[in-house]
């Protein structure tokens, strides 16, 4: 299973769309996704009718299987990055006590200019 759904006849598809939705960004090492974004800006893919989080597809087709009640981070800080070696299996309060947020720093981590590339990316189509 990736991202809890079960794969079989059809995956070869739906990885080659899944690759045509992100852009690798060549400063960051970042794959920007350029498909469907939820509010938070993190990707959104359609996998067998549902919709489930890019970057938990990206980590389970790549890495491996994501057991547990486990958060990705990006270590990165980029949320729409969806490159398997920029996300890490955290637990949520781990998650929470390293957000920039927790720390009232308004730092995120991205690097600069990189929503602007992900919007000009889009543009382009």
């Amino acid at each position: 299973t990736i991202a809890g759904i079960p794969i079989g006849d059809g995956h070869r598809q739906t990885i080659a769309r899944f690759e045509r939705l992100y852009v690798p960004e060549p400063n960051s090492g970042c794959w920007l996704w350029i498909g469907k974004l939820s509010a938070k800006g993190h990707g959104l893919f359609s996998m067998k009718g549902k919709i489930v989080s890019a970057a938990r597809y990206s980590y389970g087709h790549l890495r491996g299987p994501i057991e547990g009640q486990v958060q990705l981070r990006r270590v990165c800080g980029m949320p729409s990055c969806v490159n398997p070696q920029h996300l890490e299996l955290v637990t949520r309060s781990e998650n929470l006590y390293r957000s920039p947020l927790m720390r009232r720093t308004g730092q995120t981590g991205r690097p600069r200019g990189a929503k602007d590339f992900v919007q000009r990316k889009r543009r382009e189509g």
